[in-house]
């Protein structure tokens, strides 16, 4: 048989991160030295030498392994040698798999030198033992590595292998063989999970959040997300990225995601319209075959339920946009022009709204909280009441189920509560940062999605006084980001500036 047509003689290689600890003599280099005199004193010949560096014994989803077996499944392999057994892998069942039952089906002779382990004499006696042992090592190592990573993780030290888009890491302290973030291949296709990640991503104010995934076991490394609860943040490690503003405002947007269109341009009050009386999103009606002048709004509850549930609110985007523009000019015009005065109003306004809004759900959540309680309650007794036998088991399934779904909800609904209540406590509405706001934006000429996401919370639409009337006043309450409704205050300190500069002329 020429070398044309003779099988390979396969020399394998592999190497971890866990196997670099002990030392060069796992190295893929020295591995492929010490596995080619092996094959040249025995007179293998056709060699080819596969290697996988930096994955761990326990995974077989191994590029060059899975080469390999192709090789294998495709009857072009004589011989497969390895330094030793743990080279093969540490999953002792999954090694003795291809050694005992995968191999010789293809006819393959395996050579597992330091553990004179060669499949033409036979079993090895002694082979399953060092498999076990293997499995032992790499079930000790995981364990030991997770200890290590869980201490860092618990001083605030970055646990990632890689940094984040946009960071590098430190020059002191570099990591080998660091993988790219993109795909070389395709360099500027951006997944929009990768957008996700990085949108929903706090490291970008700065702050470490660790202990985020865990995997499933030391030979499943599937990424599975921890509970909330376990995760470890520290704020301020490092530098931001972003501002908190700029966080708050995609998290906002986020959370009222937008609505996906046909049409070429995307909605920009998307997400930001609501119906003042049921509290529901207003949907942008429009189409390639209307006017873009007759583009309008209309509660979504009456669009899919009728006018029984609530009633159209109807509002041409136009004029939408006309009305907020007009607003949005008079009062950053104001809150640059007269800003000691704008800062007393919102103050005000807003301390005694803060307030309001306090008490409203300090009092939501002792409800909450009181029917959490009750709950148990209920529960315990109902347990009591089926062993008893006064309650059917149907009956108690039906039952359980139901206070279990009340219980669950509540349970998510509470720490919601107190975070907002935290917040409302911890902070008065900033009303310097709007106006911040308002000396970078001198230049308004029109609305833009940038703008509104900027300013604008959100904006409340209701009925007209009249139904189907053109001319019937219809309420538009605009809440505006850092200081809420503002009303008429444009008018009124327009008002109390007049009054000022005619006293001091």
């Amino acid at each position: 048989m020429t070398q044309a047509n003779q099988k390979y003689t396969i020399l394998y290689g592999r190497l971890s991160q866990e196997d670099e600890r002990d030392g060069e003599s796992n190295s893929i280099q020295n591995q492929r030295l010490m596995l080619e005199k092996y094959a040249a004193d025995n007179g293998f010949e056709n060699i080819l030498f596969p290697s996988d560096d930096g994955y761990s014994g326990t995974n077989f989803n191994r590029p060059s392994w899975k080469e390999l077996m192709r090789l294998v499944e495709s009857d072009q392999v004589a011989t497969i040698i390895v330094k030793d057994m743990s080279r093969l892998g540490r999953d002792y069942l999954l090694v003795g798999q291809y050694t005992e039952m995968i191999f010789p089906s293809y006819g393959v002779r395996f050579i597992a030198v330091n553990n004179n382990v060669d499949s033409l004499y036979g079993d090895n006696d002694f082979t399953p033992f060092v498999n076990l042992f293997n499995d032992f090592y790499a079930k000790d190592t995981s364990r030991k590595i997770r200890a290590v990573v869980k201490s860092k993780a618990e001083r605030g030290e970055r646990v990632g292998t890689r940094a984040p888009y946009g960071y590098k890491k430190d020059e002191a302290n570099p990591k080998s063989k660091i993988l790219t973030n993109v795909d070389i291949t395709r360099p500027y296709a951006w997944s929009s999970a990768s957008i996700v990640d990085i949108l929903e991503n706090e490291v970008y104010l700065g702050h470490t959040i660790n202990l985020q995934y865990t995997t499933l076991s030391y030979k499943n490394k599937k990424r599975i997300e921890r509970p909330e609860s376990e995760h470890l943040r520290f704020e301020n490690t490092h530098e931001p990225l972003i501002t908190k503003e700029i966080w708050d405002i995609v998290q906002d947007i986020r959370e009222h995601k937008r609505r996906r269109t046909n049409m070429e341009e995307q909605d920009m009050f998307s997400g930001l319209v609501r119906c003042l009386d049921c509290g529901e999103k207003m949907t942008l009606h429009r189409a390639h075959t209307i006017a873009a002048v007759k583009n309008n709004f209309m509660c979504s509850t009456y669009r899919k339920r009728g006018k029984e549930k609530c009633s159209s609110h109807y509002l041409r985007e136009v004029h939408l946009a006309a009305i907020v523009l007009d607003d949005l000019l008079r009062v950053t015009h104001f809150a640059r022009q007269q800003e000691a005065l704008f800062i007393q109003y919102i103050n005000r306004k807003n301390n005694a709204e803060t307030r309001r809004e306090i008490e409203r759900l300090q009092r939501e959540q002792e409800l909450m909280r009181r029917r959490d309680t009750e709950l148990s309650k209920l529960f315990k007794r109902l347990y009591e009441d089926n062993v008893l036998g006064k309650v059917t088991n149907e009956q108690f399934r039906m039952l359980s189920e139901d206070y279990n779904t009340e219980q669950k909800s509540l349970k998510e609904r509470i720490p919601k509560t107190e975070e907002r209540i935290e917040e409302l406590q911890a902070s008065i509405l900033n009303v310097t940062r709007f106006i911040d706001k308002a000396r970078r934006y001198t230049e308004i000429t029109e609305l833009s999605a940038e703008l509104l996401n900027v300013f604008i919370e959100k904006i409340e639409v209701g009925e007209r006084a009249e139904r189907y009337s053109r001319t019937a006043e219809q309420e538009i309450i605009i809440h505006y980001r850092d200081i809420g409704v503002v009303g008429a205050f444009a008018e009124e300190a327009e008002k109390v500036a007049e009054i000022r500069q005619r006293q001091t002329a």
